[in-house]
């Protein structure tokens, strides 16, 4: 094999591997402005459109794990996947009253732990539109799933070279909880307060 053999050889190397990459990155965008639309549908309380889009998702997640990639490309199919398991979780919780499992949902491991953390904070913004639409039994279910979420993850105790970033995102989960919780004791001692006063009256 000549010299010019050999590095036409690597080129044409690099040539797939940037257009699988291409063609991830495209899949990630989708992806990713697909799951912030059906997020949004959520909150509003549109599920039926909500749903169409998570259909969309599923499609594009099969897309996703049929392909080949490159090891390198790993985090980019891992953030995909997040991505489209917090959709599925937070669809399953609002309109079902229960966390999907792996098994359920196409997805990779680390996917699918990422995404779940992802649903503390959705599950938080729940929580105050539960408020805004006066839906006051379901408050105290949304921060039953938080809590579940985030102590289920608790003994995921990785090196950051294993789950990069994982550790952070438990903390900023913890976070989101502990907010949730004062919020929701204030909102409470506030209403009983007003009530009091009222009937002192």
């Amino acid at each position: 094999m000549t010299f010019e053999t050999e590095l036409n050889k690597i080129e044409r190397k690099f040539r797939d591997k940037e257009s699988r990459l291409d063609d991830i990155i495209v899949l990630m965008r989708e992806t990713i402005r697909k799951c912030s639309n059906s997020i949004k549908l959520i909150h509003s309380r549109k599920l039926d459109l909500a749903y169409k889009e998570i259909l969309e998702i599923r499609k594009i997640m099969k897309k996703v794990l049929a392909k080949r990639y490159y090891p390198a490309f790993a985090d980019k199919v891992n953030h995909i996947a997040q991505e489209y398991v917090e959709a599925e979780v937070v669809y399953g919780i609002v309109k079902y009253g229960k966390i999907p499992k792996r098994s359920e949902l196409f997805t990779t491991d680390i996917g699918y732990i990422y995404g779940l953390l992802d649903v503390v904070g959705e599950l938080k913004r729940e929580i105050y539109e539960s408020i805004i639409y006066k839906d006051g039994d379901k408050i105290q279910a949304y921060y039953e799933f938080m809590r579940i979420i985030y102590d289920s993850l608790l003994a995921f105790r990785f090196s950051n070279a294993l789950l990069k970033e994982f550790r952070r995102k438990q903390d900023v989960a913890r976070i989101q909880i502990e907010q949730a919780s004062g919020d929701i004791i204030r909102m409470m001692y506030g209403v009983k307060r007003a009530k009091k006063t009222k009937s002192n009256r």
